[in-house]
This record gives structure tokens, sequence and C-alpha cells, in this order.
């Protein structure tokens, strides 16, 4: 696995893009970064499988009044097979009852398929 290269680089920017797209509340694009059997692993929360499982929990994220969600990944690696990478980073989520933002991480395992990268797995936790 190699860090702190072009491939490394692109899932990076991939991740940016996905933090985009839910910023501005379009969850089909950001779904089209999921793989089909994707899971996602939230705080406090049962795993979710399925990608059109995990929409309807974005979808809904997007829709809540004062909620707010960010992430910036801090590395990725990518396997020597190109075929699997991780990327970590921050995360700032903030309930629609909290007055502050509280700060987290995340971990999500991108897989290729048909040539593409496709998040495989999401996970994330708060840091207190």
């Amino acid at each position: 696995m190699s860090g702190n290269t072009p491939k490394a680089n692109e899932i990076m920017e991939m991740e940016r893009q996905t933090n985009k797209h839910m910023q501005a509340g379009e969850i089909d694009s950001l779904m089209d970064y999921f793989a089909d059997d994707a899971l996602q692993a939230s705080p406090g929360a049962q795993m979710i499988s399925g990608k059109e499982n995990i929409r309807k929990l974005f979808a809904g994220i997007a829709e809540t009044g004062g909620y707010g969600m960010s992430w910036e990944p801090t590395a990725a690696v990518v396997s020597e097979s190109n075929d699997m990478a991780y990327v970590y980073g921050s995360t700032s989520v903030k309930e629609p009852a909290d007055d502050v933002a509280q700060p987290g991480k995340y971990l999500v395992v991108y897989v290729k398929r048909g040539g593409k990268w496709k998040i495989a797995i999401d996970m994330a936790n708060a840091n207190g």
C-alpha cells in the first residue's frame, strides 16, 4: 500500500467532492460514489446495508433543519494492485439541539468496480 501518490490524491479529491455534494444537498450525486452493496456505520446507529438504504439516510439528514455535517480527508492509501483504497480524516457534526458542532473522525474504504472507485464502507464516530 502506498500513500501520497497520484492515485491516493485521486481518492482524496473524491472525498472532497462527496463533501461538496452533501453540503449542496445533492444526494443523487453523492450516491454515485457508493457501491450498490455499500455499508454505512454511523455513530450510535445500526449498520446500514445497501446504496438505496444509505440514500434514505443521507436524504433525511439533508432535509433536517439545523443539522450540519462535513468532512475533510487527512490521508489516503491505495493498494499495490490498485483495486482497494482507504481514506481517513476529520468530521464535524452539528445536531439540531446542539449549539456547536462536535468533532469526529472517519474511515472510508473504496473498491474498484467496473474500473471506477466506489465506496464499500463508510464509518464515522465522535471524538468524545
